[in-house]
């Protein structure tokens, strides 16, 4: 399965490429005047999937906020099926890309949002004794974070997937960094 919900893969890695300078753009624009409206995170996350089967992914996550209500995230990174041994390598590669919506960063730096996304894990690995596979999971979600002065941002996440297993629950927390 080349495409998530119809778009390519390369669509998205270009879309990637292209927010950050959207994001200056518009922040310019707006006159935002708090520096971690306007820039960029990396870090990582950690998100529980609970189903039918439950999965544990591991990811590196690139956040921007486009405006002080909206932020795009963008996870890459490995699908460790519960069960698994150990010492036995991950199940798979999992992408996802989602949009935050919510209230602007109170004076203290915390902020709630709605999570609308979508998450794609792909069983390949040579070691996989299971049919290789790909699916695509849609989610929505509830978050909130919280931005220090010295630009950590730390978020957790709680929701509900649709897609290949049904509907699933979604546990999810974050750490990113980014220039202020």
């Amino acid at each position: 399965m080349r495409k998530l919900l119809g778009v390519t893969r390369t669509t998205l890695c270009l879309l990637a490429l292209a927010i950050p300078h959207l994001a200056r753009a518009q922040a310019t624009q707006a006159g935002l005047s708090s520096a971690s409206e306007r820039v960029f995170h990396i870090g990582a996350s950690l998100n529980g999937f609970f189903g039918e089967r439950s999965w544990l992914t591991p990811a590196a996550r690139v956040s921007f906020q486009v405006s002080p209500r909206v932020g795009i995230d963008v996870d890459a990174g490995s699908a460790i099926l519960s069960g698994d041994e150990p010492v036995r390598a991950p199940r798979g590669f999992t992408m996802a890309f989602q949009l935050r919506i919510g209230s602007p960063h109170d004076a203290g730096g915390n902020s709630k949002y709605l999570v609308i996304g979508s998450r794609t894990i792909q069983t390949s690995f040579p070691d996989d004794e299971v049919s290789k596979d790909t699916f695509a999971s849609p989610y929505l979600a509830f978050g909130m974070d919280r931005h220090l002065d010295n630009g950590l941002r730390a978020a957790g996440e709680i929701g509900v997937g649709f897609g290949y297993e049904g509907t699933i629950l979604i546990f999810g927390f974050t750490v990113q960094w980014g220039p202020r």
